[in-house]
Parts: C-alpha cells; sequence; structure tokens
C-alpha cells in the first residue's frame, strides 16, 4: 500500500522515516507532514545531506539524487519520503532478485538411491 495513495501515516515506514529525520533536522516531528516545505521548516543543505545520508544507513539503501539540484528534488517532506520509500522498494526488488539468482547458482542436492 502506497503511503501516497491514502494517509500519511498509512505506511509503517514514514513513521520511522519521520523519526529520522526529526532528530537529524532537530525539528519537532509534529511538524514534518506531506506538505512542509524543507525551506520552511529551515532545515538547509547541510542538515538535509546529513539526513539522507543517515536515511541510506539505516535502510541500508541508495537514495538517487539529482546533482544540478542539489538537494532541491525535496521541496517538501512528502517528496523526501517519497524518494526513501521508492529507493527501499527498489532496493527489496534488487534482493529478492539477488536471492533468486543465488539459489540457481547452488548445485542441485545430490540424492542417494535407496531401494525399499
Amino acid at each position: 500500500m502506497p503511503w501516497h495513495d491514502g494517509n500519511f501515516d498509512s505506511d509503517p515506514r514514514v513513521a520511522q522515516i519521520l523519526a529520522i529525520v526529526a532528530k537529524e533536522v532537530a525539528v519537532d516531528r509534529a511538524k514534518l507532514n506531506r506538505d512542509a516545505t524543507i525551506e520552511e521548516l529551515g532545515i538547509d543543505s547541510l542538515d538535509l545531506t546529513m539526513t539522507v545520508f543517515q536515511l541510506e544507513t539505516v535502510f541500508d539503501i541508495n537514495i538517487p539524487a539529482i546533482a544540478e539540484q542539489a538537494g532541491a528534488e525535496f521541496a517538501t517532506v512528502g517528496d523526501l519520503v517519497q524518494h526513501v520509500i521508492a529507493a527501499i522498494d527498489k532496493a527489496d526488488r534488487e534482493n529478492v532478485g539477488d536471492r533468486r539468482s543465488d539459489l540457481r547458482e547452488q548445485p542441485a542436492p545430490e540424492v542417494s538411491g535407496s531401494t525399499i
């Protein structure tokens, strides 16, 4: 269930993401709503960068950024959450593919012949 289709907090990952953001940028969690802009929250580019690094570390993901915009792709808290969730979903899909690939590369177990 994508978070953007309903209530902002309907995806359990949103609460964890927002808790990390609140801690990293020292902003009250209650102010972190979908439409709150990074600018109006007073989050500078260094804090935003450090927050993205922390999110990448906690979720073991890579959050792609548009280099030319230098963090401006996250205009709102909702934009940031959407990027993080998309990166988590992508990593999950890739990990499933990696596990399937690992299974295909394993040799088949030997079956010993038994007679009854």
